[in-house]
């Protein structure tokens, strides 16, 4: 059916706070290459948020999510502020 996939890792604390769009290079056996825009396999559990040790922030909180045209992207909240802040607004929405 002409799809495939890869996995590969992301060096997140590298990255730091923010919302992240995923973009890969794919070099072919020829040489070749070309830059491409991850997109989001389907499935349950496959886009869970998850909490990262991280030595440079001390904790890392990743959510992984697909736009609107299925692009791959993360969002990062890096150490303690970053989890108070986003604790704080899941409160906000719960509350209110």
């Amino acid at each position: 059916d002409g799809t495939w996939s890869a996995e590969t890792p992301v060096d997140l604390a590298a990255l730091g706070a923010g919302t992240w769009d995923l973009r890969l290079r794919v070099t072919f056996a020829d040489g070749s290459g070309t830059d491409v825009t991850a997109h989001a396999r389907a499935g349950a559990g496959l886009l869970r948020r998850s909490v990262v040790p991280s030595l440079r922030f001390g904790v890392l909180l990743a959510q992984p999510y697909a736009t609107h045209s299925g692009a791959l992207a993360v969002r990062l909240a890096t150490g303690p502020s970053g989890v108070t802040s986003v604790l704080r607004g899941r409160l906000r929405r719960l509350l209110g």
